[in-house]
């Protein structure tokens, strides 16, 4: 499974994801979809950010998480991530891939559990997201807090 992910600058906001994709090839293709209608399309949402400015090095397709019980017959993911504070920002990391609801919650608790006694910690989030599906929405695909 492949990530695509757009780099926010920390004092504007968490980083969003905007797809899982089977194949790095169907990333790249997303990856460059995206750029040529939203980042330079004219109507880029996330133009104008505090330091660093937006750019493409910002679109990142990243391959190496974990996978939990995925598939070939399924046709949505579950990506859990976590957050933490660092230095007045909050700064969010997708860890993990899953082919089930339960086992991404699983895996989140698990994630919580081994993060509780840090003071840094903000908690998990799972995101629910089809296979294959470019997301152009201001803040990608939304995640639910757990």
């Amino acid at each position: 499974m492949h990530l695509l992910i757009r780099a926010i600058s920390a004092y504007s906001g968490p980083s969003i994801l905007l797809g899982v994709f089977r194949t790095k090839d169907l990333a790249e293709s997303a990856r460059r979809e995206y750029l040529a209608t939203v980042m330079h399309g004219g109507s880029d949402p996330w133009a104008d950010q505090e330091n660093p400015s937006s750019s493409d090095q910002d679109l990142v397709v990243r391959s190496n998480l974990d996978l939990i019980g995925c598939d070939a017959a399924i046709d949505r993911v579950f990506v859990v991530g976590a957050a933490f504070y660092g230095m007045g920002q909050i700064l969010r990391g997708f860890l993990a891939v899953a082919g089930s609801e339960s086992a991404a919650a699983e895996h989140a608790a698990k994630v919580a559990a081994e993060n509780a006694n840090d003071d840094f910690f903000c908690g998990t989030a799972v995101w629910a997201v089809p296979l294959d599906t470019l997301s152009t929405d201001r803040d990608g695909y939304p995640g639910e807090n757990t």
